[in-house]
């Protein structure tokens, strides 16, 4: 199996006498997808600020491609290739589904943006843009405003953008949140794909789809990795069945 691009050492975070992150360590293979489960309240979110540099750990290290990025903020590791994804889907809606992706190309080579100039007009951008795009399923749609597109084609424009930022890895929080069947469906199909391009740190309530994508899964509890595994590892294990599995196995 590849080597580790993504280390967390003892991670711990408390808030006053809540401890959110309880000595949790884990480890994300290069090239690929890790799923990470677990009730509500179980820290997968707070685990996933920490790891994007949103919000600093109380103790424990985390590190990147064998560098110790504890300490950097968030620009700073998306510079090294660490990018996230929301739950809720952050985007330009006034600007068309290309000028998002261009944007997020201009900030990742150091292009100055001027606001009263279209981002559709950087020229040098439009070919990796369009390509971006096209991986993503979304070139038809390419000088529509975001504000136009469906939920599902929202959250797909969002994995366009955050690529575009040069990911290596990418720290994706439910990003089949409030989607339909069909749209599902297609995000499934989308990141099956994107794991062939580059590591997936998956945090997801659809189980159906966590097992059908995942290479492992580590299962939170109160902030603890109760079990890492394959998905029939997870699947075998008794006290992941108790603790959060159950019927849905």
């Amino acid at each position: 199996m590849n080597r580790p691009l993504l280390q967390v050492q003892g991670l711990v975070k408390t808030f006053g006498g809540i401890t959110a992150t309880d000595d949790l360590h884990l480890e994300v293979r290069e090239g690929e997808l890790h799923a990470l489960i677990g009730p509500n309240g179980a820290g997968k979110t707070t685990l996933i600020a920490q790891l994007s540099g949103m919000l600093a750990p109380t103790r424990g290290r985390i590190l990147f491609d064998g560098e110790d990025v504890t300490g950097l903020g968030a620009v700073e590791r998306v510079r090294r290739g660490i990018a996230r994804s929301f739950q809720i889907t952050s985007l330009w809606p006034a600007l068309t589904v290309l000028e998002n992706v261009i944007i997020a190309l201009q900030a990742r080579q150091g292009h100055a943006f001027r606001f009263w100039e279209r981002a559709g007009d950087a020229a040098v951008l439009r070919h990796p843009a369009i390509q971006m795009l096209q991986r993503l399923a979304l070139a038809d749609k390419a000088h529509l405003p975001a504000q136009v597109l469906s939920h599902g084609e929202q959250r797909q424009l969002e994995l366009a953008v955050t690529l575009a930022t040069g990911a290596r890895l990418l720290l994706l929080d439910e990003p089949m949140a409030g989607m339909s069947g069909e749209d599902s469906q297609r995000m499934v199909a989308l990141l099956r794909e994107l794991r062939e391009h580059c590591t997936i740190l998956l945090v997801e309530h659809d189980m159906d789809a966590v097992f059908a994508l995942a290479d492992r899964i580590s299962v939170l509890v109160y902030g603890h990795c109760e079990a890492t595994g394959t998905p029939d590892e997870i699947r075998a294990n008794p006290d992941v069945r108790a603790a959060y599995l159950g019927e849905e196995v």
